[in-house]
This record gives C-alpha cells, sequence and structure tokens, in this order.
C-alpha cells in the first residue's frame, strides 16, 4: 500500500477556497494535492506538509491528469494522519501556511517558484494567524499524540503520580 493518496473532495475545497481568498496569485497553477502517511520531522518538529514546484518528469507523467501537456506546476503534500484529526480553522492555518511558499514570477521561464523562509512570510504568517498565533505548537502537540500515543499515556501517568 501506499504512503500517498489523493486528498478527499472537502480537502480540495477547502485548498481552493483558501486560494481563492487569501492567495489570488496561485488561482490559475495547477496544483496537485497528495495526502503523505509517513511521519515526517526536521530540525525535532513534524513537518505537516510541503509544497513543492514540479520537475519536468512529474509535469509529463501528470499531463493527462490535468488535461494539460504541461502538467501540474506544484505539488501540495499534507499530513493525513494530523490533518484527519485537527479542527475546520487548524486545516485552513496549515493550507494557509503549506501555500505561503508557493511563488510565480510571469517574466521567468520557468514561472512556478518556491520561496526561501523570509521574513514576509513570516510577517504574513503573524497576520493570518493573529488570533491564534500558538496554533503550530498546538499541531506539534497533537501530531506527537498522533504518532506516539505511548508518550502520551506515559505523560499522564506522570502527571497523575505527581499528583497523588
Amino acid at each position: 500500500m501506499s504512503r500517498f493518496s489523493d486528498v478527499d473532495p472537502d480537502t480540495t475545497k477547502i485548498v481552493n477556497q483558501v486560494i481563492t481568498k487569501d492567495f489570488s496569485h496561485l488561482v490559475q497553477a495547477k496544483i496537485k494535492i497528495i495526502f503523505d502517511q509517513r511521519k515526517r520531522k526536521s530540525g525535532g518538529k513534524y513537518q505537516l506538509g510541503k509544497m513543492q514546484k514540479t520537475t519536468d518528469l512529474i509535469r509529463f507523467l501528470t499531463s493527462r491528469e490535468v488535461g494539460d501537456p504541461e502538467g501540474f506546476d506544484y505539488l501540495l503534500f499534507i499530513d493525513e494522519n494530523v490533518f484527519e484529526v485537527i479542527d475546520h480553522n487548524d486545516k485552513i492555518r496549515l493550507i494557509r501556511h503549506l501555500l505561503q511558499y508557493a511563488d510565480i514570477d510571469y517574466e521567468a521561464d520557468r514561472p512556478f517558484k518556491i520561496r526561501k523562509e523570509e521574513v514576509v512570510t513570516w510577517y504574513d504568517e503573524l497576520e493570518y494567524n493573529k488570533d491564534d498565533p500558538k496554533w503550530f505548537e498546538r499541531l506539534e502537540v497533537i501530531a506527537e499524540s498522533v504518532y506516539n500515543p505511548e508518550n502520551e499515556e506515559n505523560s499522564a501517568n506522570e502527571m497523575a503520580k505527581t499528583n497523588a
């Protein structure tokens, strides 16, 4: 069984709504949205998704699916195991966070690009999430409980012993 699967229609709808509302420059971009079931960590933090520009090979392989000889412009990977247990607002926050990495320069030969983590992106992140600035830390805790439920049980047991 593959670790990757196509997202459900509800997830596609959420992504499209976020693009329409907050990322109008991506409306014309062709984005393949994929669930990934593998736990990914980098620098000790969970990677709950990834925005990736496509290679020439991926564009070719996806050309029939999208009905365009150019294929998809981006791949948007979302951690399915965590995504299925978070609430709607956190789904929007995560999708918005991932889409911030997509950048388009229509004057370039290859217009679809990925931004590096830059200050402008973080200002946008702060603005988008001013009502819940610690949302990502909360998703880290949720991811830990999804991937390591025994750690959550051990923490609960240790807290119970301390309180006794």
